[in-house]
Protein backbone atom coordinates (compact mmCIF):
# COMPACT_ATOMS: atom_id res chain seq x y z
CA UNK A 1 0.00 0.00 0.00
CA UNK A 2 1.48 3.32 -0.86
CA UNK A 3 1.80 6.27 1.66
CA UNK A 4 -1.32 8.37 1.54
CA UNK A 5 -3.56 5.76 -0.20
CA UNK A 6 -5.44 4.64 2.73
CA UNK A 7 -6.65 7.95 3.67
CA UNK A 8 -7.56 9.12 0.53
CA UNK A 9 -10.02 6.20 0.28
CA UNK A 10 -11.40 6.60 3.25
CA UNK A 11 -12.07 10.22 3.02
CA UNK A 12 -14.05 9.53 -0.13
CA UNK A 13 -16.06 6.36 1.08
CA UNK A 14 -17.19 8.31 3.82
CA UNK A 15 -18.01 10.92 1.80
CA UNK A 16 -19.89 8.52 -0.20
CA UNK A 17 -21.97 7.38 2.63
CA UNK A 18 -22.85 10.69 3.46
CA UNK A 19 -24.12 11.16 0.27
CA UNK A 20 -25.95 8.19 0.59
CA UNK A 21 -28.12 9.92 3.33
CA UNK A 22 -31.01 12.54 3.05
CA UNK A 23 -29.06 15.17 4.99
CA UNK A 24 -26.06 14.57 2.58
CA UNK A 25 -28.54 14.55 -0.25
CA UNK A 26 -29.86 18.24 0.98
CA UNK A 27 -26.27 19.59 1.11
CA UNK A 28 -25.41 18.46 -2.08
CA UNK A 29 -28.36 19.67 -3.45
CA UNK A 30 -28.10 23.25 -1.36
CA UNK A 31 -24.32 23.22 -3.07
CA UNK A 32 -25.02 22.36 -6.71
CA UNK A 33 -27.75 24.33 -6.88
CA UNK A 34 -25.69 27.21 -5.07
CA UNK A 35 -22.89 26.56 -7.40
CA UNK A 36 -25.04 26.92 -10.13
CA UNK A 37 -26.55 30.14 -9.67
CA UNK A 38 -22.84 31.48 -9.31
CA UNK A 39 -21.46 29.80 -12.64
CA UNK A 40 -25.07 31.66 -14.23
CA UNK A 41 -24.78 34.74 -13.07
CA UNK A 42 -21.16 35.57 -13.77
CA UNK A 43 -22.40 33.96 -17.25
CA UNK A 44 -24.96 36.67 -17.20
CA UNK A 45 -22.80 39.43 -16.07
CA UNK A 46 -20.07 38.45 -18.84
CA UNK A 47 -22.86 38.66 -21.70
CA UNK A 48 -24.09 42.18 -20.75
CA UNK A 49 -20.76 43.38 -20.09
CA UNK A 50 -20.06 42.36 -23.81
CA UNK A 51 -23.05 43.66 -25.44
CA UNK A 52 -22.66 47.18 -23.16
CA UNK A 53 -19.16 47.42 -24.34
CA UNK A 54 -19.79 46.84 -28.17
CA UNK A 55 -23.15 49.40 -28.00
CA UNK A 56 -20.87 52.08 -26.44
CA UNK A 57 -18.10 51.52 -28.98
CA UNK A 58 -21.04 52.15 -31.69
CA UNK A 59 -22.34 55.12 -30.21
CA UNK A 60 -18.78 56.88 -29.43
CA UNK A 61 -15.70 55.65 -31.39
CA UNK A 62 -16.80 53.23 -34.54
CA UNK A 63 -19.91 54.87 -35.98
CA UNK A 64 -18.63 58.42 -35.00
CA UNK A 65 -15.51 57.59 -37.18
CA UNK A 66 -17.17 56.01 -39.68
CA UNK A 67 -19.02 59.55 -40.63
CA UNK A 68 -15.75 61.64 -40.19
CA UNK A 69 -14.19 59.60 -42.68
CA UNK A 70 -17.32 59.56 -44.95
CA UNK A 71 -17.26 63.69 -44.53
CA UNK A 72 -14.19 63.94 -44.87
CA UNK A 73 -13.97 62.31 -48.16
CA UNK A 74 -16.51 64.08 -49.69
CA UNK A 75 -15.15 67.33 -48.89
CA UNK A 76 -12.09 66.91 -50.43
CA UNK A 77 -14.59 65.70 -53.34
CA UNK A 78 -16.22 68.75 -53.42
CA UNK A 79 -13.17 70.63 -53.08
CA UNK A 80 -11.86 68.59 -56.00
CA UNK A 81 -14.59 69.69 -58.12
CA UNK A 82 -14.87 73.05 -57.21
CA UNK A 83 -11.56 74.22 -58.23
CA UNK A 84 -12.46 72.43 -61.20
CA UNK A 85 -15.29 73.83 -62.32
CA UNK A 86 -13.96 77.27 -60.82
CA UNK A 87 -10.88 76.87 -63.47
CA UNK A 88 -13.54 75.71 -66.18
CA UNK A 89 -15.75 79.06 -66.18
CA UNK A 90 -12.83 80.92 -64.95
CA UNK A 91 -14.51 82.09 -61.52
CA UNK A 92 -11.30 80.36 -59.74
CA UNK A 93 -11.12 83.86 -57.58
CA UNK A 94 -14.78 84.52 -57.30
CA UNK A 95 -15.31 84.63 -53.63
CA UNK A 96 -18.11 82.12 -53.63
CA UNK A 97 -16.08 79.23 -55.36
CA UNK A 98 -12.59 80.54 -53.53
CA UNK A 99 -14.79 80.36 -50.49
CA UNK A 100 -16.40 77.08 -51.25
CA UNK A 101 -13.11 75.35 -51.73
CA UNK A 102 -11.12 76.74 -48.32
CA UNK A 103 -13.82 75.51 -46.42
CA UNK A 104 -14.26 72.12 -47.88
CA UNK A 105 -10.68 71.66 -47.35
CA UNK A 106 -10.61 72.96 -43.43
CA UNK A 107 -13.65 70.98 -42.93
CA UNK A 108 -12.05 67.47 -44.38
CA UNK A 109 -8.62 67.82 -42.21
CA UNK A 110 -11.01 68.96 -39.46
CA UNK A 111 -13.43 65.83 -40.13
CA UNK A 112 -9.46 63.75 -39.68
CA UNK A 113 -8.55 65.60 -36.79
CA UNK A 114 -11.82 64.74 -35.24
CA UNK A 115 -10.96 60.61 -36.22
CA UNK A 116 -8.07 60.97 -34.67
CA UNK A 117 -9.58 62.28 -31.23
CA UNK A 118 -12.17 59.70 -31.27
CA UNK A 119 -10.28 56.79 -31.94
CA UNK A 120 -6.98 57.38 -30.26
CA UNK A 121 -3.66 55.94 -30.94
CA UNK A 122 -4.66 53.66 -33.92
CA UNK A 123 -1.52 52.28 -35.68
CA UNK A 124 -3.56 50.58 -38.66
CA UNK A 125 -4.83 54.72 -40.03
CA UNK A 126 -1.48 56.25 -39.08
CA UNK A 127 -0.17 55.43 -42.11
CA UNK A 128 -3.10 56.50 -44.16
CA UNK A 129 -3.27 59.86 -42.11
CA UNK A 130 0.86 60.53 -42.79
CA UNK A 131 0.02 60.26 -46.59
CA UNK A 132 -2.60 62.94 -46.91
CA UNK A 133 -0.90 64.94 -44.49
CA UNK A 134 2.35 64.67 -46.73
CA UNK A 135 0.02 65.10 -49.80
CA UNK A 136 -2.46 67.87 -49.30
CA UNK A 137 0.29 70.73 -49.29
CA UNK A 138 1.23 69.54 -52.76
CA UNK A 139 -2.64 69.32 -54.13
CA UNK A 140 -3.16 72.90 -52.64
CA UNK A 141 0.11 74.34 -54.20
CA UNK A 142 -0.59 72.71 -57.69
CA UNK A 143 -4.35 74.00 -58.19
CA UNK A 144 -3.07 78.02 -56.72
CA UNK A 145 -0.44 77.40 -59.56
CA UNK A 146 -2.87 76.81 -61.72
CA UNK A 147 -5.05 79.67 -60.68
CA UNK A 148 -1.57 81.77 -60.86
CA UNK A 149 -1.28 80.88 -64.79
CA UNK A 150 -4.69 81.12 -65.91
CA UNK A 151 -4.71 84.02 -64.39
CA UNK A 152 -2.17 85.22 -66.23
CA UNK A 153 -3.63 83.30 -69.53
CA UNK A 154 -0.82 81.13 -69.50
CA UNK A 155 -2.49 77.28 -70.87
CA UNK A 156 0.14 75.14 -69.31
CA UNK A 157 -2.49 76.36 -66.02
CA UNK A 158 -4.54 73.01 -67.29
CA UNK A 159 -1.89 70.74 -67.09
CA UNK A 160 -1.43 72.08 -63.04
CA UNK A 161 -4.84 71.48 -62.32
CA UNK A 162 -4.84 68.12 -63.77
CA UNK A 163 -2.08 66.92 -61.92
CA UNK A 164 -3.22 68.68 -58.81
CA UNK A 165 -6.51 66.44 -59.15
CA UNK A 166 -4.39 63.19 -59.97
CA UNK A 167 -2.85 63.53 -56.91
CA UNK A 168 -6.55 63.84 -54.86
CA UNK A 169 -8.05 61.04 -56.92
CA UNK A 170 -4.94 58.75 -56.93
CA UNK A 171 -3.10 59.36 -53.11
CA UNK A 172 -5.07 61.84 -50.72
CA UNK A 173 -8.92 59.77 -51.94
CA UNK A 174 -7.48 56.17 -51.48
CA UNK A 175 -5.54 57.06 -48.07
CA UNK A 176 -9.51 58.69 -46.92
CA UNK A 177 -10.75 55.62 -48.45
CA UNK A 178 -8.04 53.39 -46.45
CA UNK A 179 -9.49 55.00 -43.26
CA UNK A 180 -13.38 54.72 -44.09
CA UNK A 181 -12.74 50.62 -44.75
CA UNK A 182 -10.59 50.21 -41.49
CA UNK A 183 -13.96 52.09 -39.68
CA UNK A 184 -16.43 50.26 -41.66
CA UNK A 185 -14.72 47.04 -40.36
CA UNK A 186 -14.46 48.11 -36.33
CA UNK A 187 -18.42 49.03 -36.89
CA UNK A 188 -18.84 45.39 -38.41
CA UNK A 189 -16.56 43.81 -35.39
CA UNK A 190 -18.74 45.88 -33.13
CA UNK A 191 -21.88 45.31 -34.32
CA UNK A 192 -20.75 41.06 -34.68
CA UNK A 193 -20.34 41.40 -31.16
CA UNK A 194 -23.09 43.21 -29.75
CA UNK A 195 -25.40 40.79 -31.70
CA UNK A 196 -23.70 37.49 -31.26
CA UNK A 197 -26.33 35.05 -30.21
CA UNK A 198 -23.31 32.34 -28.88
CA UNK A 199 -23.37 34.16 -25.30
CA UNK A 200 -27.12 34.44 -24.73
CA UNK A 201 -27.96 31.18 -26.10
CA UNK A 202 -25.35 29.70 -23.67
CA UNK A 203 -27.08 31.35 -20.74
CA UNK A 204 -30.53 30.43 -21.66
CA UNK A 205 -29.54 27.15 -21.58
CA UNK A 206 -27.88 26.94 -17.99
CA UNK A 207 -30.67 29.38 -16.60
CA UNK A 208 -33.03 26.99 -17.69
CA UNK A 209 -30.83 23.62 -16.18
CA UNK A 210 -30.77 25.65 -12.74
CA UNK A 211 -34.62 26.62 -13.11
CA UNK A 212 -35.10 22.87 -14.19
CA UNK A 213 -33.05 21.34 -11.37
CA UNK A 214 -34.16 23.67 -8.79
CA UNK A 215 -38.07 22.70 -9.59
CA UNK A 216 -36.58 18.91 -9.25
CA UNK A 217 -35.01 19.53 -5.98
CA UNK A 218 -38.69 20.63 -4.77
CA UNK A 219 -40.07 17.59 -5.68
CA UNK A 220 -37.51 15.72 -4.22
CA UNK A 221 -37.66 17.23 -1.27
CA UNK A 222 -41.62 17.12 -0.97
CA UNK A 223 -41.09 13.48 -1.46
CA UNK A 224 -38.45 13.35 1.62
CA UNK A 225 -39.93 15.28 3.84
CA UNK A 226 -43.75 15.09 2.80
CA UNK A 227 -44.24 18.88 2.28
CA UNK A 228 -45.89 20.22 -0.25
CA UNK A 229 -43.87 23.57 -0.29
CA UNK A 230 -40.50 24.58 0.43
CA UNK A 231 -40.90 28.13 0.94
CA UNK A 232 -37.01 28.99 0.63
CA UNK A 233 -36.66 26.98 -2.70
CA UNK A 234 -40.10 28.21 -3.93
CA UNK A 235 -38.37 31.93 -3.05
CA UNK A 236 -34.94 31.19 -4.87
CA UNK A 237 -36.58 29.41 -8.13
CA UNK A 238 -39.30 32.38 -8.31
CA UNK A 239 -36.01 34.98 -8.06
CA UNK A 240 -34.12 32.92 -10.12
CA UNK A 241 -37.03 33.35 -12.95
CA UNK A 242 -37.34 36.99 -12.40
CA UNK A 243 -33.42 37.76 -12.86
CA UNK A 244 -33.51 35.34 -15.70
CA UNK A 245 -36.33 37.46 -17.21
CA UNK A 246 -35.14 40.41 -16.77
CA UNK A 247 -31.62 39.95 -17.92
CA UNK A 248 -33.71 38.37 -21.23
CA UNK A 249 -35.76 41.71 -22.10
CA UNK A 250 -32.47 43.51 -21.36
CA UNK A 251 -30.68 41.27 -24.10
CA UNK A 252 -34.21 41.57 -25.93
CA UNK A 253 -34.17 44.98 -26.05
CA UNK A 254 -30.11 46.01 -26.71
CA UNK A 255 -30.49 43.55 -30.11
CA UNK A 256 -33.30 45.37 -31.40
CA UNK A 257 -32.15 48.48 -31.02
CA UNK A 258 -28.49 47.46 -32.77
CA UNK A 259 -30.46 45.77 -35.56
CA UNK A 260 -32.28 49.59 -35.94
CA UNK A 261 -29.41 51.23 -35.64
CA UNK A 262 -27.25 49.03 -37.76
CA UNK A 263 -30.24 49.22 -40.72
CA UNK A 264 -31.94 52.14 -40.33
CA UNK A 265 -28.93 53.98 -39.74
CA UNK A 266 -25.53 53.09 -40.30
CA UNK A 267 -25.83 50.97 -43.34
CA UNK A 268 -28.81 53.64 -44.74
CA UNK A 269 -25.61 56.19 -43.96
CA UNK A 270 -23.31 54.00 -46.08
CA UNK A 271 -25.86 53.88 -48.83
CA UNK A 272 -25.95 57.56 -49.34
CA UNK A 273 -22.51 58.54 -48.88
CA UNK A 274 -21.76 56.51 -51.35
CA UNK A 275 -24.32 58.21 -53.89
CA UNK A 276 -23.11 61.21 -52.67
CA UNK A 277 -19.30 60.85 -53.31
CA UNK A 278 -20.25 59.77 -56.93
CA UNK A 279 -22.44 62.75 -57.97
CA UNK A 280 -19.22 64.66 -56.15
CA UNK A 281 -17.19 62.11 -58.57
CA UNK A 282 -19.11 63.46 -61.64
CA UNK A 283 -18.92 67.34 -61.09
CA UNK A 284 -14.88 67.13 -61.32
CA UNK A 285 -14.90 63.99 -64.09
CA UNK A 286 -17.31 66.45 -66.49
CA UNK A 287 -14.98 69.31 -65.65
CA UNK A 288 -11.93 68.25 -66.31
CA UNK A 289 -13.26 66.20 -69.66
CA UNK A 290 -13.99 69.38 -70.54
CA UNK A 291 -10.67 71.79 -69.47
CA UNK A 292 -8.68 68.81 -71.30
CA UNK A 293 -10.75 70.05 -74.25
CA UNK A 294 -10.87 65.83 -76.11
CA UNK A 295 -7.70 64.56 -74.09
CA UNK A 296 -9.29 63.85 -71.07
CA UNK A 297 -10.08 60.15 -72.31
CA UNK A 298 -9.79 58.52 -68.48
CA UNK A 299 -12.54 61.60 -67.22
CA UNK A 300 -14.98 60.88 -70.15
CA UNK A 301 -14.71 57.20 -69.39
CA UNK A 302 -15.02 57.42 -65.75
CA UNK A 303 -18.35 59.86 -65.82
CA UNK A 304 -19.72 57.39 -68.14
CA UNK A 305 -19.35 55.14 -65.51
CA UNK A 306 -20.29 56.81 -63.13
CA UNK A 307 -23.58 58.32 -64.85
CA UNK A 308 -24.69 54.55 -65.11
CA UNK A 309 -24.71 54.01 -61.92
CA UNK A 310 -26.38 57.32 -60.97
CA UNK A 311 -29.23 56.16 -63.66
CA UNK A 312 -32.58 56.07 -61.80
CA UNK A 313 -33.52 52.62 -64.10
CA UNK A 314 -30.64 50.72 -63.53
CA UNK A 315 -31.55 48.07 -60.50
CA UNK A 316 -27.86 47.25 -59.71
CA UNK A 317 -26.87 51.25 -59.49
CA UNK A 318 -26.28 53.19 -56.36
CA UNK A 319 -29.31 55.69 -57.26
CA UNK A 320 -32.18 52.74 -57.19
CA UNK A 321 -30.78 51.50 -54.31
CA UNK A 322 -30.54 54.50 -52.52
CA UNK A 323 -34.02 55.38 -53.63
CA UNK A 324 -35.56 52.16 -52.72
CA UNK A 325 -34.36 52.67 -49.19
CA UNK A 326 -35.67 56.09 -48.49
CA UNK A 327 -38.84 54.95 -49.50
CA UNK A 328 -38.39 51.91 -47.47
CA UNK A 329 -37.61 54.33 -44.22
CA UNK A 330 -41.13 56.54 -45.63
CA UNK A 331 -38.92 59.40 -46.98
CA UNK A 332 -41.00 59.42 -50.27
CA UNK A 333 -40.56 62.88 -50.92
CA UNK A 334 -36.60 63.14 -50.55
CA UNK A 335 -36.28 59.65 -53.07
CA UNK A 336 -38.10 61.47 -55.41
CA UNK A 337 -36.55 64.63 -55.39
CA UNK A 338 -33.15 63.07 -55.70
CA UNK A 339 -34.75 60.97 -58.51
CA UNK A 340 -35.88 64.02 -60.35
CA UNK A 341 -32.23 65.83 -59.58
CA UNK A 342 -30.05 62.78 -60.89
CA UNK A 343 -32.38 62.04 -64.03
CA UNK A 344 -31.83 66.06 -64.96
CA UNK A 345 -28.15 65.85 -64.14
CA UNK A 346 -28.20 62.49 -67.11
CA UNK A 347 -29.94 64.70 -69.67
CA UNK A 348 -27.87 67.85 -68.84
CA UNK A 349 -24.47 64.92 -69.07
CA UNK A 350 -26.23 63.94 -72.62
CA UNK A 351 -26.44 67.06 -74.22
CA UNK A 352 -23.24 68.35 -72.97
CA UNK A 353 -21.71 65.14 -74.58
CA UNK A 354 -23.54 66.29 -77.65
CA UNK A 355 -21.78 69.59 -77.64
CA UNK A 356 -18.10 67.74 -76.66
CA UNK A 357 -18.70 65.57 -79.73
CA UNK A 358 -19.75 68.67 -82.10
CA UNK A 359 -16.66 70.32 -80.82
CA UNK A 360 -18.76 73.26 -79.19
CA UNK A 361 -16.54 73.62 -76.23
CA UNK A 362 -17.78 77.00 -75.17
CA UNK A 363 -21.83 75.71 -74.79
CA UNK A 364 -20.51 72.52 -73.48
CA UNK A 365 -18.67 74.76 -70.35
CA UNK A 366 -22.02 77.17 -69.74
CA UNK A 367 -24.23 74.19 -69.94
CA UNK A 368 -22.03 72.65 -67.45
CA UNK A 369 -21.65 75.35 -64.97
CA UNK A 370 -25.28 76.48 -65.42
CA UNK A 371 -27.32 73.50 -65.28
CA UNK A 372 -25.57 69.87 -64.31
CA UNK A 373 -23.90 71.35 -61.82
CA UNK A 374 -26.72 72.62 -60.26
CA UNK A 375 -28.81 69.69 -60.60
CA UNK A 376 -25.89 67.74 -58.89
CA UNK A 377 -26.08 70.32 -55.99
CA UNK A 378 -29.17 70.13 -55.22
CA UNK A 379 -28.60 65.87 -55.35
CA UNK A 380 -25.77 66.27 -52.62
CA UNK A 381 -27.83 68.21 -51.18
CA UNK A 382 -30.44 65.96 -50.60
CA UNK A 383 -28.35 63.41 -49.82
CA UNK A 384 -26.61 65.36 -46.85
CA UNK A 385 -30.18 65.67 -45.79
CA UNK A 386 -30.57 61.96 -45.24
CA UNK A 387 -27.23 61.20 -43.92
CA UNK A 388 -28.24 63.44 -40.95
CA UNK A 389 -31.38 62.24 -40.84
CA UNK A 390 -29.90 58.27 -41.19
CA UNK A 391 -27.40 59.99 -38.39
CA UNK A 392 -30.99 60.89 -36.06
CA UNK A 393 -32.09 57.27 -36.40
CA UNK A 394 -28.49 55.49 -35.23
CA UNK A 395 -28.81 57.67 -32.46
CA UNK A 396 -32.26 57.11 -31.21
CA UNK A 397 -31.66 53.40 -32.00
CA UNK A 398 -28.57 52.89 -29.95
CA UNK A 399 -30.01 55.40 -27.07
CA UNK A 400 -32.89 52.86 -27.05
CA UNK A 401 -30.38 49.42 -26.64
CA UNK A 402 -28.43 51.25 -24.03
CA UNK A 403 -28.77 50.02 -20.66
CA UNK A 404 -27.55 50.83 -16.92
CA UNK A 405 -24.69 48.45 -16.87
CA UNK A 406 -23.71 49.06 -13.68
CA UNK A 407 -27.68 48.77 -12.16
CA UNK A 408 -28.03 45.86 -14.13
CA UNK A 409 -24.89 43.94 -12.84
CA UNK A 410 -25.47 45.37 -9.35
CA UNK A 411 -29.53 43.36 -9.73
CA UNK A 412 -27.90 40.10 -11.10
CA UNK A 413 -25.74 39.88 -8.28
CA UNK A 414 -28.37 40.52 -5.73
CA UNK A 415 -30.79 37.96 -7.20
CA UNK A 416 -27.28 35.67 -7.04
CA UNK A 417 -27.45 36.34 -3.16
CA UNK A 418 -31.12 36.17 -2.33
CA UNK A 419 -31.35 33.03 -4.13
CA UNK A 420 -28.81 31.34 -2.05
CA UNK A 421 -29.86 33.29 1.01
CA UNK A 422 -33.51 31.40 -0.08
CA UNK A 423 -31.83 28.22 -0.74
CA UNK A 424 -30.40 28.54 3.11
CA UNK A 425 -33.22 29.45 4.65
CA UNK A 426 -35.09 26.65 2.93
CA UNK A 427 -32.85 23.87 3.30
CA UNK A 428 -31.66 24.52 6.84
CA UNK A 429 -34.60 23.71 8.80
CA UNK A 430 -35.57 20.21 7.12
CA UNK A 431 -31.38 19.71 8.55
CA UNK A 432 -32.53 20.41 12.01
CA UNK A 433 -35.10 17.49 11.89
CA UNK A 434 -32.43 15.09 11.31
CA UNK A 435 -29.75 15.95 14.45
Amino acid sequence: MREGEYPIKESLSALARRLRTTPGQMRFASATTALMTIVVSVAAIAVLHTRHDATQSLASVAQPSLVHASNAYANFSDADATASIAFLTGDLDLLYRRDRYISDLSKATAELAAISQTSGERSEIEPSILVINQNLPTYTGLVDTARSNNRQGFPVGAAYLRQASETMRTTILPAVLSIYRAEAGKLGVAYDSGRSQTGPLFLLVIAAALILFMIGVQFWLAGRTHRMLNLGWLAATMVTAVVAIAVGLVITSNTDGLQSARKRGSDTTAELSAARILALRAQADESLALIARGSGTSFAQDIEEVAKRLRNDNRSGIAWQVQSTLRDLDRDAYAKALGAELAAFLQEHKEIVDHENAGQFREAIEQTSQGEVPHLDLAVRVLDNEITESQRRFTAAITSASFDAPAVYFGVTLGAVLICASIGVGIYPRLREYR
